[in-house]
């Protein structure tokens, strides 16, 4: 959350800036949407997450501000033949893959006719991506002390210091472990293997689910890599091999064709121009980055590499589609791309 007075400060600059770094549309990035989430949070997971309400809010106000929300593809083929309408359209997109996308989005969204589009890891599905950052800071929350490995004593849980240090240690582990299979063995080694199915159970979503969802009208599948993996770390042979499986087994299983990507930890200092080419190579219609920015015509020359936007506060919205937030981020740039 932007402090209150970084806040006032774009919203000086953003009737000037909306003249010049609006654009033509803006794709909004989420991940996971829950009901009601832990009053107390720890780590990374509450930088995931929104509300069912605050996702509701968030149409509601798009609407409300004149904004259309369209699909996806929708928004490739107007790239593609641009028209003369000055109406800016909004995309919803959501990455990964967590069951509250089928269990609370989709019902919210379906009911007030809202198109989006799921960007899948399909190691989610298939049960072999494990959301640890969840588990852990549950774990965290529930114990008095934690045994990590590496360490001759436990961790003592007696404050929220305590937690987030704790987590902070964790999460280093995790990161370097070599596959999702020694993520897993890892959790299965500090949560213990119930605490492990159990977050399988529950977290990730399945494959009927995602079946169902391909079923309806307003809802895009993309595809987000097998493992989820920081592709700048992969050879050229692992980082295409991850975006073309992945094409390919959502295809398998729902029988459509996936023209659609998001690179996992899609930053500029984590995917480049390498990455945009294997893209290209694998085959998708367009590709979407983390990189904050709206959508301009110039992107239609630059589809493996649209720019996204993420924010936790519905009076925040209007400062990112009028660009004022973007323009002080790259320093006046106007076309994100890589």
């Amino acid at each position: 959350m932007a402090p209150k007075w970084k806040t006032q400060f774009y919203s000086a600059f953003a009737p000037i800036a909306a003249l010049h770094y609006s654009g033509i549309a803006s794709i909004l990035m989420f991940h996971r949407v829950l009901d009601a989430p832990p009053p107390v949070r720890i780590g990374m997971a509450s930088q995931l997450d929104i509300t069912t309400a605050f996702l509701t809010d968030v149409v509601l106000h798009l609407r409300a501000k004149g904004y259309s929300i369209i699909s996806l593809p929708e928004l490739i083929a107007r790239l593609r033949r641009p028209s003369i309408s000055s109406a800016k359209c909004t995309v919803l997109t959501f990455d990964d893959g967590y069951a509250e996308i089928h269990d609370l989005a989709f019902p919210v969204l379906k009911a007030l006719a809202a198109p989006f589009t799921l960007f899948l890891a399909t190691g989610y599905p298939d049960r072999t991506l494990l959301p640890w950052w969840y588990v852990l800071e549950r774990f965290l929350q529930e114990q008095s002390a934690i045994c990590i490995p590496g360490k001759p004593e436990a961790v003592a849980l007696a404050s929220r210091a305590d937690r987030e240090r704790a987590y902070l240690m964790m999460a280093d582990l995790f990161d370097r472990c070599a596959s999702p299979a020694e993520e897993v063995e890892l959790a299965r080694r500090v949560f213990g293997s119930d605490r492990v199915e159990q977050a399988f159970a529950e977290m990730p979503i399945s494959w009927e689910q995602v079946t169902a969802l391909a079923d309806d009208e307003l809802v895009t599948i993309g595809a987000h890599t097998k493992t989820h993996p920081r592709l700048n770390q992969l050879s050229n042979e692992r980082a295409l091999l991850e975006m073309v499986e992945s094409k390919r087994i959502i295809e398998s299983r729902l029988k459509k064709a996936v023209e659609h990507f998001a690179y996992p930890y899609g930053s500029a200092a984590e995917v480049g121009r390498r990455e945009f080419m294997l893209a290209a190579e694998a085959g998708f219609a367009s590709c979407v980055t983390t990189r904050l920015g709206n959508i301009f015509e110039e992107h239609r020359k630059h589809l493996m590499c649209l720019p996204r936007i993420s924010f936790d506060r519905v009076d925040c919205v209007d400062l990112h589609l009028k660009g004022v937030v973007s323009a002080f981020r790259h320093y006046g740039r106007r076309v994100v791309t890589a």
